[in-house]
């Protein structure tokens, strides 16, 4: 099956990606699903010049965003044996602010957000946030949120859960302990899983690539590994939208050998700088105009973008989350086959998890080091 990942989405995840990538880290793995669904529910508040960058931004119209998030969540009622996914959208404002009935309305609509209020004054108030998203991600995230400011007017806080079980499982005596070449340059031992089987399989002079299938085959996770060891940093011209579509559209079915290691890790970024670099800036200036979120003028602006990342990956499948706060803040040919394939992902990688009924991408990043 095909993975068909509409121009826009993939463009707005590979964007994103490819800033981060300039922060020169060991690991960025990002939700842009995650991302795009709690910016959707800031643009259909935002007007004027804002509400321009918010489009330009995320390459789509408020409205096609909305239409987007009613689809895959209408799709997510119906999931496959073996996979589970949950995603849960919610605003938060003190009593006292005015929201737009309107537009609280559609945010229960379209994004199905539960409106809740928060004093952000009080000092639990980012432990409520913080306990509803551990329960939306089933305690893979559990700190969304470091503090709120009180100068804060309205929270957007999106979380996403994912489990899913490979179609064909490795076989744990199959795991062994090998060396992995890190983005820095440097070796560690990681624990290795292998595999030998019929893939959805691409290669060319610079890279390989193979798509692994969780059960029912709805969702995938594609592997892109270079040819030789590359930081995370260099991983840029490969995370270009062009580039990914290339590899997505060229995996075709071919028996080899994989090994690839078992993942761990957490990530935590606060998007504000790559955002403003990818057209957002207005929204973040003192006289963004979110007027369609308020009954009558509030003078508000966004602060700060939160983003928390969990992936880990062994024999049986994968498990991702994420959470992302947006705080609103006051001012086929006859050929012979070919020869079986040998792939081991013993150095840093790209990932790019999809579900394929939603043309989404769910996850994407660059693995500099498994282990961190």
């Amino acid at each position: 099956m095909a993975v068909l990942i509409p121009p826009t989405q993939l463009q707005f995840g590979s964007r994103l990606l490819q800033q981060l990538l300039r922060r020169k880290e060991a690991n960025v793995f990002v939700s842009p699903a995650s991302v795009g669904l709690a910016l959707g529910m800031a643009g259909a508040g935002a007007r004027g010049k804002t509400l321009a960058a918010f489009e330009h931004a995320l390459g789509a119209s408020t409205t096609l965003l909305a239409d987007w998030s009613e689809r895959l969540l209408t799709g997510l009622d119906s999931l496959p044996p073996g996979v589970a996914v949950e995603i849960a959208n919610s605003l938060w404002a003190p009593a006292r602010a005015p929201l737009s009935a309107q537009y609280t309305d559609a945010m229960r609509q379209r994004y199905r957000a539960e409106v809740r209020n928060l004093d952000f004054t009080a000092p639990g108030a980012a432990k409520v946030v913080n306990d509803w998203v551990a329960r939306a991600t089933r305690g893979q995230i559990d700190n969304a949120v470091d503090h709120i400011s009180p100068s804060t007017v309205l929270m957007l806080v999106n979380a996403i859960y994912f489990r899913g079980l490979w179609q064909d499982p490795f076989e744990s005596q199959e795991t062994v302990d090998q060396e992995f070449t890190t983005g820095s340059g440097s070796v560690t031992e990681v624990r290795m899983m292998h595999r030998r089987a019929s893939f959805l399989y691409m290669e060319d002079s610079d890279l390989q690539a193979v798509r692994l299938l969780y059960q029912e085959r709805r969702f995938s996770l594609i592997v892109v590994l270079p040819r030789k060891p590359l930081p995370p940093e260099a991983f840029r011209d490969i995370a270009e939208r062009t580039s990914l579509a290339r590899i997505i559209s060229g995996l075709d079915r071919r028996q080899g050998a994989l090994g690839l290691p078992k993942v761990r890790l957490a990530y935590s970024a606060d998007l504000v700088p790559e955002l403003v670099e990818m057209g957002l800036g207005p929204a973040f200036a003192q006289d963004a105009d979110f007027s369609g979120a308020f009954e009558r003028n509030v003078s508000s602006f966004i602060s700060q973008v939160l983003h928390k990342t969990r992936l880990e990956i062994d024999e049986q499948g994968t498990t991702a989350a994420a959470s992302t706060s947006v705080e609103m803040s006051l001012s086929a040919s006859l050929a012979p086959p070919p020869r079986p394939f040998r792939m081991t992902v013993d150095r840093p990688f790209l990932v790019v998890l999809t579900d394929t009924r939603a043309d989404l991408i769910l996850f994407l990043g660059v693995i500099g080091n498994p282990t961190s």
